[in-house]
């Protein structure tokens, strides 16, 4: 999207219907305000659908913990789990180690979640390829976060399991 100056508030930004720019005396959409999606907690206005669906994420309270280390900043179950697996987490630290402990977390609590012909024995050093795969379409994932993701996306679930090691 092009930047223009706005002939009336004068900012350079790219907050410009189609039509503006194409306008000799152009007005950005702070000016004509042209927001037709707004922002119930917050009134804030968008100009898509899209952007306020994005951006309602942010009024989502930070109410779930890391079941390692116990800190509280997390919207979903589906961010705790990435945020193990990133490898970041100071309980569980680098991304195979927490790769492997989610992975065993799965195999006890959850196997529905896991490739029946990609069950392994505790003894093995690291999970398969793509050990997760989606019940409702059989896609498969390397990591339960991405898993998550997926389901929450295209089929409109939340995957939420006790997430407790």
């Amino acid at each position: 999207m092009s930047c223009y100056t706005c002939d009336e508030c004068g900012r350079y930004t790219n907050k410009f219907t189609y039509n503006q720019s194409r306008k000799e005396y152009m007005r950005c959409m702070d000016c004509t305000g042209y927001y037709p999606f707004n922002c119930e907690s917050c009134d804030r206005g968008f100009s898509t659908q899209n952007a306020l669906q994005q951006h309602s994420v942010v009024h989502t309270p930070r109410k779930i913990s890391c079941p390692l280390c116990g800190l509280e900043r997390f919207r979903n179950p589906r961010d705790a789990v990435s945020h193990i697996e990133s490898g970041y987490c100071p309980n569980c630290p680098g991304a195979q180690n927490a790769a492997k402990q989610i992975y065993r977390f799965t195999q006890r609590n959850a196997s529905q979640y896991l490739s029946s012909h990609l069950m392994i024995e505790d003894g093995y050093d690291s999970p398969p390829d793509l050990p997760y795969i989606c019940d409702y379409c059989g896609k498969k994932f390397q990591k339960l976060s991405s898993m998550m993701q997926h389901q929450a996306a295209k089929h409109d679930t939340n995957l939420s399991f006790a997430i407790e090691y």
